[in-house]
């Protein structure tokens, strides 16, 4: 199968997670608490599907992205460096994550830590070396959309242990290994250490990064749903997680699902590629995620002191759709700006994390 419709597919579901991610985040700056028209929403025992609960969908599935992309471009990198050494190898893997994630970040860090008004000089340091998940107090103070960033990193880190572990014992026990300590760490410590810092060490989201790794090491041998297959799996899962509130099933049903539209969506024969909207906001989908949040509260600051009523259902919808669309040009402007200027060729690779 080409590797553009691989490409396509993938950027389209970027560009859902990141819709997900920002309805949550529109809800949260013009209707904080589910006020007003929302309220009813909130109170359904359906309401982990809409939309109070489509933040963590949304990260949840970019982290099945990431570990996709990851295992996938490492994987490809040592078939066309086979006599490459091991430090070699993780030293071009680091120069590539810092070449594609690091400029557009420290750019909108500093820009945000500036219009911050309790933001610390220890904050920004936290925020640049990526660590302010691991340090009580300095989690949300600069940009709370921040904090997957961090936990990206730390899995990025993390990885070539992954990848040792592969080599040493196949990818089939590497990887379940991984997936079920990850799950049971994130399943188990909240509920025994509750707010214990070291709770939300980066593990803490690995089982959905370690299901796309496994579907990139699956490679070939793939096998994925069929479409009506995938539709059948996503009414199951609604069943399932619609009335419960049981953590073992918030943690291992969504991550499943969306690990299987990864498959899907990379080999079946007419996958999302199609969907060019998406695939055009799934293409920006990471400049947008370090700005829209900060964007979304300002303007919503900005309604309420016309005293515009956002907690009605069309002040909602306008100032979202508004604020999509400011974000979209301004976050293609960003890409472009790193494609041709900051780090050429690095924001053109098809399957970036």
């Amino acid at each position: 199968m080409p590797d553009e419709r691989r490409v396509a597919g993938v950027d389209a579901l970027r560009g859902v997670g990141f819709l997900s991610v920002f309805a949550f985040h529109s809800v949260l700056a013009f209707n904080i608490g589910g006020n007003g028209w929302l309220g009813d929403v909130y109170s359904n025992p359906f309401a982990y599907f809409v939309p109070n609960h489509l933040g963590t969908f949304g990260v949840t599935l970019f982290f099945v992205i990431s570990g996709f992309c990851i295992h996938r471009s490492t994987v490809a990198w040592r078939a066309r460096n086979p006599q490459a050494t091991a430090g070699t190898m993780w030293r071009a893997y680091g120069a590539r994550r810092m070449r594609r994630v690091y400029p557009l970040y420290l750019v909108t860090l500093v820009a945000f830590w500036v219009a911050a008004p309790r933001a610390t000089v220890a904050d920004l340091l936290l925020h640049a070396g990526l660590v302010q998940t691991l340090v009580p107090g300095h989690l949300n103070t600069i940009n709370p959309s921040f904090w997957s960033l961090a936990v990206e990193a730390q899995l990025y880190a993390l990885y070539p242990l992954l990848w040792a572990a592969i080599e040493r014992f196949g990818a089939r026990w590497a990887l379940g290994a991984a997936a079920g300590l990850s799950l049971a760490w994130s399943i188990g410590a909240p509920a025994l250490f509750h707010d214990a810092w070291w709770v939300s060490l980066p593990w803490r989201w690995g089982f959905p990064w370690v299901l796309g790794a496994a579907v990139a090491a699956a490679g070939d041998r793939l096998v994925a749903p069929r479409s009506l297959q995938l539709v059948v799996a996503g009414l199951i899962a609604v069943v399932l997680l619609a009335p419960s509130r049981s953590a073992m099933l918030y943690a291992l049903v969504p991550a499943l699902f969306f690990a299987a539209l990864l498959a899907w969506s990379v080999s079946s024969e007419r996958p999302l590629e199609a969907k060019r909207p998406l695939r055009w906001i799934g293409g920006v989908s990471y400049a947008l995620y370090l700005i829209h949040q900060p964007l979304l509260d300002w303007a919503a600051n900005a309604l309420a002191a016309q005293q515009v009523r956002t907690v009605d259902p069309l002040p909602f919808l306008l100032g979202s759709m508004g604020m999509l669309a400011l974000c979209l040009v301004v976050a293609a402007g960003m890409e472009r700006v790193v494609a041709n200027k900051v780090a050429p060729g690095v924001a053109r690779v098809p399957l970036r994390a």
